[in-house]
């Protein structure tokens, strides 16, 4: 499998967990992977701080979106 196709499957269960706890252990799963890959410093700073900023944003729940409204969104990329 590519990394594409990976990245595309891990993007669409990440889309349809609901469960707090189970996103919480793939964000620390996914942490500890950029860590060990020391993938942090292939980025720019900006891309960084980008990153660090989108983390903090999806705390907010506000700020979240649906697995409906995404669906929507994106439903031109998601038709099978």
């Amino acid at each position: 499998m590519s990394v594409l196709e990976l990245k595309s499957e891990l993007h669409e269960i990440i889309v349809m967990l609901q469960s707090e706890e189970a996103l919480l252990k793939i964000l620390e799963s996914a942490k500890q992977a950029v860590e060990d890959e020391n993938l942090w410093d292939l980025l720019s700073t900006s891309q960084v701080e980008t990153l660090k900023q989108s983390i903090e944003n999806s705390r907010d729940k506000n700020q979240l979106l649906s697995h409906e409204d995404v669906k929507k969104k994106h439903a031109k990329w998601l038709q099978f």
